[in-house]
């Protein structure tokens, strides 16, 4: 008679056959086997996500045509340990940053005329990129994900595959979701306000280096004062063309007259705050920028921040030359964070564009036009030929533009 000790009766068969041979023998196998021998407390293993076990380990569950075998299971854990020596201390002391996460290696075989179709389904579950539940033979149920995996075909062992497996513990999950991202032209903006406070920051640093040339000194604040200005500037422009509310949520940039320099005259923050002679001004730039398309406003703050991106470049050359080429040291962290805030501000600008899907168009006049023409064969009220006109700086003459010459349109 066969015993198959896959099964729970047959480790029983097992001590009563080896009961009826010898009982010495008999007492040692029941003292080695303990409870097993009358409550089997072995798993069955398997492997799967959302209740989708797939079977490595069969002895009760009936299968189609295959079986599958565990040939041994290596826990591998452990304490993170991190040594404190002293000088003149023989030895050393330790400190415990608590437990290792574990890893489980598996020996597996899958075998028999099915076996194919079994392989395939755990490695599609090896697959997936979320964390699993593993049925461990002794331990039971663990969160794990598989690592790794070395799969052997063997010309001598036919309808069967051997699988060598790594689980890695999957103990708990990480959340990003308080990790503030930056996916809109406001919050884009407030982070490229920061590095206004910064800039200013940055320019009584400078004052205050003892070890430096006052030449240096005035140099490097003369940069970063230009510099801050213009950032300012072109964020106004920004706030006003990409964030249609912009002085309510915004409160830092007030909006700026569209061709008027930040610098000409200053933004009145309060209502008693007014300037006299800036009236007529101020209304009549507001009427031309009313007919200024959303196209044509991105595309002129494309040019402004590609004008502020150039300026930076020769100012960064500038203060690494300062001190016989020492600048690059001394002045490392702010050379850093003026490279910041210019990813701060290219993050806004291409936020906006995304967010406006607005674009400029090259158009090929097919005859002789007239501005006017232009904007009608374009879809374009007869009145948006002031858009063309400032997209388009190089033109002659607005009347009579020529056959086959190349026009930026807004769109």
């Amino acid at each position: 008679m066969s015993i198959d000790l896959n099964k729970p009766g047959g480790l029983q068969q097992l001590v009563g056959k080896a009961s009826s041979l010898t009982g010495g023998v008999a007492t040692v196998l029941q003292q080695l086997t303990g409870a097993i021998g009358n409550t089997w407390d072995i798993d069955e293993s398997s492997y799967g996500h959302d209740g989708n076990q797939i079977l490595f380990h069969v002895f009760k569950t009936p299968t189609d045509d295959f079986d599958a075998a565990i040939g041994q299971v290596q826990d591998n854990g452990g304490h993170r340990k991190v040594p404190i020596v002293f000088p003149y201390v023989d030895g050393q002391s330790t400190d415990d940053l608590g437990r290792m996460g574990e890893s489980f290696d598996f020996d597996i075989l899958i075998f028999g005329p099915n076996y194919k179709n079994q392989y395939v389904d755990i490695i599609s579950e090896f697959d997936d990129p979320r964390p699993g539940t593993l049925i461990h033979p002794i331990r039971g149920a663990i969160t794990v994900a598989p690592e790794s995996w070395i799969v052997t075909h063997a010309s001598d062992k036919k309808q069967a595959v051997a699988l060598k497996v790594r689980f890695l513990e999957h103990s708990f999950s990480v959340d990003y979701s308080t990790i503030p991202i930056v996916n809109n032209v406001p919050s884009a903006l407030t982070s490229a306000i920061d590095f206004i406070g910064k800039i200013a920051s940055a320019i009584t640093f400078v004052q205050f280096l003892a070890f430096i040339g006052p030449n240096t000194k005035n140099l490097v604040s003369s940069l970063l004062g230009s510099y801050g200005e213009d950032y300012s500037s072109v964020l106004g422009t920004l706030n006003q063309t990409f964030n249609s509310d912009g002085s309510v949520t915004i409160p830092g940039l007030a909006p700026v007259v569209p061709g008027q320099s930040a610098t000409l005259f200053n933004v009145a923050t309060t209502f008693s705050d007014v300037f006299t002679g800036t009236t007529t001004l101020t209304g009549s730039q507001t009427n031309q920028s009313q007919e200024l398309t959303a196209a044509l406003a991105t595309q002129q703050a494309i040019d402004v921040v590609k004008a502020i991106r150039i300026s930076l470049e020769s100012s960064l050359e500038q203060i690494e030359a300062t001190e016989l080429g020492q600048g690059t040291l001394i002045f490392y962290d702010v050379l850093l964070m003026l490279k910041q805030s210019a990813i701060a501000m290219q993050n806004v600008l291409e936020l906006g564009i995304q967010t406006s899907k607005n674009t400029v168009v090259s158009y090929v006049t097919p005859r002789d036009m007239s501005v006017r023409e232009v904007c009608f064969a374009n879809g374009l009220p007869p009145d948006n030929s002031y858009d063309v006109e400032v997209l388009n700086p190089d033109l002659l003459s607005l009347n009579l533009i020529v056959k086959g010459t190349v026009i930026q349109v807004p769109v």
